[in-house]
């Protein structure tokens, strides 16, 4: 996998689709997704296997692509994956799709973490990577990955939502017996206290350059708290011109306006649908119009009352 490189366009007609690959969502969900890629375009690549500078096979994103299309874009932005030597092709893609469909479930952070590491195994993936196939940045698959680290009643707490993902972070760069210690005598705090509060009495009570023996690398954790209460430097606002402010000003102007034409297309999308309902719920109902309904349409009709009839 050392060949993954940042997201980039590619022409729409230089994609293929996989038949086994094709999706279909619900109608809502359809529109929801043009609505929003019509206001705000793309906002997470497509990714695509190279075979040749003109061609390329999906891997994720079959349902941008096909907005896409129908709002006639030239050009998508993928993440483009080139195939390993000596990879079967085809398998290789059924991996990736697997891992980002794994990725969508509703994992428990433990089994996320597992995961990534997975994907950084197999691979050969750094975070940037796994974090450019899954739409996050580094910083958070790090974070995702810390759960990891924790000792067995900690995970197992989180897994369970006893605690958050943000309080636990009071165990990172500690040892099991730290971790331990921690756990045991202040589990109704993690449980109850926020984070920030918790963070700043439990490193100060248990502080690296006190009790060492907790902390698997005490002098870096020391030089992290250090940095963390010096003060920032002030930062001088940066001056903006009239004319800057005016571009500014006038592009937020057209957002809103943008969105106010989305959101009154919505409002139309409602009232049709609402006048649709009763007039395909009669048809379905009476088979003698039933019977006047093209056999190409009837899926249609079908899958629009399972949704609103």
């Amino acid at each position: 996998m050392k060949n993954i490189t940042n997201a980039r366009l590619v022409e729409t007609a230089t994609i293929q689709v996989p038949e086994k690959y094709r999706r279909h969502g619900s109608i809502v969900e359809d529109d929801k997704l043009r609505l929003s890629i019509e206001v705000t375009g793309i906002q997470q690549p497509l990714v695509v296997s190279k075979i040749s500078d003109q061609k390329y096979v999906l891997i994720d994103g079959n349902r941008r692509l096909e907005v896409a299309k129908f709002l006639k874009f030239q050009e998508v932005p993928c993440i483009i994956d080139e195939i390993p030597t000596g990879v079967p092709a085809e398998e290789y893609r059924d991996r990736i799709r697997f891992i980002l469909d794994e990725h969508r479930q509703d994992l428990f952070p433990s089994q996320r973490a597992l995961l990534i590491k997975n994907l950084k195994k197999n691979f050969e993936m750094n975070n940037r990577q796994v974090g450019e196939y899954l739409g996050v940045d580094a910083t958070t698959v790090a974070n995702w990955l810390e759960v990891d680290s924790y000792i067995p009643d900690v995970t197992k707490a989180i897994d369970a939502g006893e605690i958050t993902q943000h309080a636990a972070r009071v165990f990172e760069g500690m040892t099991e017996a730290g971790q331990r210690k921690i756990w045991e005598s202040h589990k109704r705090e993690l449980e109850t206290v926020s984070a920030a509060k918790l963070h700043k009495k439990l490193r100060e009570k248990y502080h690296p350059t006190t009790h060492p023996q907790y902390y698997a690398e005490p002098e870096k954790v020391t030089r992290k708290l250090k940095r963390a209460h010096q003060k920032r430097k002030a930062t001088r606002r940066p001056v903006i011109t009239k004319t800057e402010r005016d571009i500014l000003f006038s592009d937020i102007e057209t957002r809103e306006a943008e969105l106010r034409d989305a959101k009154k297309d919505l409002d139309q999308y409602k009232l049709e649908i609402t006048l649709a309902t009763r007039i395909i719920g009669s048809i379905l109902e009476n088979d003698e119009l039933l019977k006047l309904v093209p056999s190409e349409a009837l899926a249609d009709l079908q899958r629009f009352a399972e949704i609103y009839v």
